[in-house]
């Protein structure tokens, strides 16, 4: 399912990095609505975890009426429900919709890139969550076709995580988002899909950033965030917004190599306002990952 709380594409120059955008829909006078739209889609943690122990029993449930013979017709042969395909076609759409970035900046673009995508897990998905995802590919659609990324905001998508956090096999990573550190991020990790499950315990809004290196960029971490094209360098692997108080989730797979976790956003935010202070992370809100 698209992560629509996530909709963050902040530049990494420490230059620019103060005038990023904290709004889902841009800058300035629009920080307030994004920002607190950011903040109600934010999953509340008990209601996820109820959420989660909800979708693990309908799927037993699901599975007991589907491995269950048909009185009526003994011809009849349900479709078989791969979870391991429908897992895999999640972990990819979460990844390219977290460094697909703001929708808002090139809805088309967007809309085209994930289509194929979602239409992938609409396929491999449960019949439990098929109208979910017939809409979810229907509003792609119309976002391409009427060029307006706020059709997605009516998106189910605390539904669908709740079902993948349940039965998929990702590795779960809870991370507290302080100020300014990052709480129980490890920074070593095997190779591998996961859930990072984000918690903002402070008084700030934080983003949970994680980047790597593009294929042949040799520069360090402290040029990449010094420099004015260190954006360009990077590809965005995870991104998870909290405001003060809230809850977010990135699902993606990381391969072997080392990256960066990161909070851009700058100093004094709030899920009413933008801050004018220095980047997070020039606060120590930085952290390699180096994934094995």
């Amino acid at each position: 399912m698209i992560n629509l709380r996530n909709r963050r594409r902040p530049a990494l120059s420490i230059g620019v990095v103060a005038a990023l955008s904290v709004a889902a829909n841009g800058c300035g006078s629009d920080a307030k609505t994004a920002a607190t739209t950011a903040a109600t889609a934010s999953p509340n943690t008990a209601a996820l975890t109820t959420a989660r122990s909800a979708a693990a029993v309908a799927t037993t449930e699901a599975v007991a009426t589907t491995d269950a013979p048909d009185a009526t017709d003994e011809t009849a042969t349900p479709a078989a429900f791969d979870g391991t395909a429908y897992c895999r076609a999640e972990v990819a759409l979460e990844s390219a919709s977290s460094a697909a970035g703001d929708p808002s900046e090139d809805p088309v673009g967007f809309a085209t890139a994930l289509l194929p995508l979602a239409q992938a897990s609409q396929a491999a998905a449960p019949a439990e969550l098929a109208a979910t995802f017939a809409t979810e590919t229907a509003l792609l659609q119309q976002v391409i076709d009427i060029k307006d990324a706020d059709v997605l905001n009516s998106l189910d998508v605390l539904t669908v995580h709740a079902f993948d956090a349940a039965n998929c096999a990702w590795t779960g990573e809870e991370v507290t988002l302080e100020s300014y550190m990052f709480d129980n991020l490890p920074s070593t990790l095997g190779a591998g899909d996961y859930d990072f499950e984000v918690n903002n315990t402070s008084t700030e809004a934080h983003l949970l950033l994680i980047v790597k290196r593009k294929a042949g960029v040799t520069d360090s971490w402290d040029e990449l965030l010094a420099s004015a094209d260190g954006q360009d360098k990077v590809d965005t692997v995870a991104a998870a917004f909290t405001a003060p108080g809230g809850s977010a989730y990135a699902v993606t797979h990381l391969d072997a190599g080392e990256y960066l976790a990161l909070c851009p956003i700058s100093k004094g935010s709030t899920a009413e306002t933008e801050g004018t202070g220095p980047p997070h992370f020039t606060l120590g809100m930085q952290q390699v990952i180096t994934v094995k």
